[in-house]
């Protein structure tokens, strides 16, 4: 309601106070209102009338009888007339509000809708196991959920493995995705005081785009989240015209052009004022279908240049080895169309074709090319439709009926910016909280890495380390799928995280490196040890290092309440059960009885007897001094009022995860590793 409260407001200048003089003064037109006197108080008591009402109508219905009042009919009337003019000025403001949000919120929707699909996809549930709760924990980093934000926990957990600790300087950083913080973080396209420095231009088209003026090219790159560039193509039948072909055979553009084939073609050139140092691309699509990005090149001078991406769906952040540029050149597809069927007048005709401030014209194949895909006999009005580009409609036709294919490519952002990070990051999240007690931990992670070429050969530059914190300990895992790459080895007697099956290689440098002896599963011995270089690792590990299993890494503890051993109750609940604060470890090795009741009778405390199926589960219902153990909960055979003393072990609940993002190749600190998202799926006895 706040925006009709707005819109009604009689102040001088809104919407509604013109509205009012309007009236008034078609009134004094009329002859009703003479004087200047006379219009001021007439506007004065509209303006108090409508203050008055405020939301409601200001028609009021005056029954008559007998002798009419002709006063009170031209006041209802007036009423009337104020009423429904309010009604089409509010409409026409709420149709143009809705109609300037249009393509935004229909982009939005869209991202909404992919972003629900993809979340669904996480949200898939295990079947469920007798005793065995499962807790799925996934951050993608849009809006971090699970990051640790005190400091004081931060500066102890920023440990790396040879125990050198580091500073809030190496937080990761979280927006969008996990990333080592930027040291430099440089805009190529926009002046810190806001102004422009580089012009982007559609060059070439496959499908050229109908002439409008609303989302301007210029939007893409001028920084903003919320203007855009967006095109609308028109063609008879679907484009499959190779752009090796239409556009250029030059050597240098069939390599951009490579062999893309079909789709509506943009290409686009980005100039700068002067050589910028570049290492970040970023591309954010506004369509409603997928839009192919097929080439991307960054030239330092006319025939110089670098190929920075191929064949990507977007939105995408490419990250490379920095490199100087002159120009950018960008080659966006749009596969994807709809058949529509629009009516068209000869005025909108007009509109499209004869734009007097663009110049523009739409596209259309040869006429080889209309015989050989038969686009005529598929689209018969086609024909009718290039008849009135040339000549106009016929009086007697005055409406064109046109069906045609209908693509649509745009940008919502388009950055290029130079950046250069630190070498390593940390990320600690805060506990994960969950019922019952942590057994089994798995983990699932997307990643994006950097190669290079290093002596010949491609070598990722980054790497990344995930730890589970659980009782002060911290576990490595491996996400599944994973094999290890590119594991930093500290020292010259370096041990790996996980045990090695197969596949072992070290590196130094980058390097492929062989001065080295294995000691065991886990432990090397490195020949000549140099202070000044990177060693890594790449391996195959043990299937164990895709589990942490705590029920066998941790030691289970006595539960205390204050000093003394075991967890006290003044009585059971109403039904006869407690719920402890914990799950009591069992040592399913032994079966020994984890759990220990004493109730006090009198003056002395007796013990209960455990009938608990540990090795079966389920419940089985107690007798007279006796109890059942299910998870968290005692069972009793009657309600106890008396004091409880409950003696047991368990392992504990809370659990993080720590992330270590490294660059362990000298020379190349515009690379960063990237994780997209993890999703944790912890196996706890509840």
């Amino acid at each position: 309601m706040s925006f009709l409260q707005d819109f009604l407001k009689t102040t001088v200048g809104s919407p509604l106070y013109k509205l009012l003089e309007n009236i008034v003064k078609d009134k004094q037109k009329d002859g009703f209102v003479k004087s200047a006197a006379e219009y001021q108080q007439e506007l004065t008591n509209l303006v108090s009338m409508v203050a008055a009402a405020g939301t409601q109508p200001l028609m009021q219905l005056r029954f008559q009888s007998g002798r009419t009042s002709s006063a009170d009919y031209n006041r209802t009337a007036e009423e009337i007339y104020t009423d429904l003019n309010r009604l089409f000025l509010l409409y026409n403001t709420i149709d143009q509000a809705v109609h300037d949000h249009q393509w935004l919120l229909t982009s939005q929707l869209n991202n909404l809708e992919l972003g629900v699909n993809r979340i669904n996809g996480y949200l898939n549930v295990l079947p469920p196991q007798e005793n065995q709760g499962r807790t799925f924990i996934y951050e993608d980093f849009a809006n971090p959920a699970y990051t640790e934000t005190s400091m004081e926990e931060l500066a102890l957990l920023r440990l790396d493995r040879d125990g050198k600790s580091y500073g809030f300087l190496e937080d990761a950083v979280a927006a969008g995705s996990l990333t080592l913080r930027p040291l430099i973080n440089n805009d190529c396209l926009i002046s810190v005081s806001g102004y422009p420095l580089a012009q982007i231009e559609l060059k070439k088209t496959i499908g050229t785009p109908l002439p409008q003026v609303l989302f301007p090219l210029a939007n893409a790159i001028d920084g903003s989240p919320v203007t855009f560039w967006q095109e609308t193509v028109w063609a008879p039948a679907p484009l499959e015209v190779a752009p090796v072909v239409a556009l250029s055979t030059a050597p240098e553009d069939s390599v951009f052009y490579g062999d893309a084939s079909y789709g509506a073609f943009a290409e686009l050139w980005i100039t700068f004022k002067y050589p910028v140092l570049i290492s970040e691309l970023s591309l954010t699509p506004n369509c409603t279908y997928p839009l192919q990005l097929v080439r991307a090149f960054a030239y330092e001078g006319k025939t110089s240049y670098h190929e920075i991406a191929s064949n990507l769906t977007l939105p995408t952040t490419l990250q490379f080895p920095a490199v100087t540029c002159s120009y950018l050149r960008l080659l966006l597809c749009q596969e994807h169309y709809e058949k529509k069927t629009y009516l068209l007048s000869s005025s909108q005709i007009q509109d499209l074709v004869l734009e007097n401030n663009l110049e523009q014209k739409l596209w259309f194949p040869d006429e080889k090319d209309v015989e050989e895909r038969n686009y005529l006999e598929q689209y018969p009005n086609w024909s009718d439709y290039r008849q009135v580009v040339d000549n106009g409609l016929p009086q007697e036709d005055p409406v064109l009926t046109l069906n045609c294919c209908e693509y649509e490519y745009g940008l919502r952002e388009l950055s290029v910016r130079e950046k250069h990070y630190h070498d390593i990051g940390f990320y600690i999240s805060r506990p994960f909280t969950f019922e019952g007690d942590a057994r089994l931990v798995e983990l699932e992670a997307e990643e994006i890495h950097q190669e290079v070429d290093i002596a010949g050969n491609k070598r990722r530059v980054t790497a990344v380390e995930y730890y589970i914190g659980a009782d002060g300990g911290w576990f490595p895992i491996l996400p599944k799928g994973q094999t290890v790459i590119s594991e930093r080895l500290f020292g010259a007697k370096p041990e790996l995280r996980f045990p090695v099956v197969s596949d072992l290689k070290i590196y130094q440098n980058g390097v492929p490196f062989n001065d080295y002896q294995v000691i065991d599963s886990q432990h090397l011995l490195i020949t000549n040890f140099s202070d000044n270089s990177i060693y890594t690792a790449d391996y195959t590990p043990e299937v164990s290092a895709y589990v942490v299993d705590l029920g066998q890494l941790l030691r289970p503890k006595d539960y205390n309440t204050g000093s003394h051993r075991g967890e006290y109750f003044e009585g059971t609940n109403p039904d006869g059960t407690l719920q402890l604060s914990h799950v009591p470890f069992v040592d399913y090795g032994t079966l020994d009885n984890p759990v220990s009741v004493l109730v006090a009778e009198g003056d002395k405390f007796v013990e209960y007897k455990n009938i608990s199926d540990y090795y079966y589960g389920g419940f089985r219902k107690p007798g007279d001094r006796e109890f059942c153990q299910v998870g968290r909960k005692l069972f009793f055979a009657a309600p106890i009022s008396t004091p409880i003393w409950v003696y047991y072990r368990y392992l504990g609940s809370d659990i993080r995860l720590k992330i270590i993002l490294r660059r362990n190749i000298f020379g190349f600190d515009t690379l960063t590793p990237v994780v997209k998202n993890y999703r944790l799926q912890i196996a706890a006895v509840v």
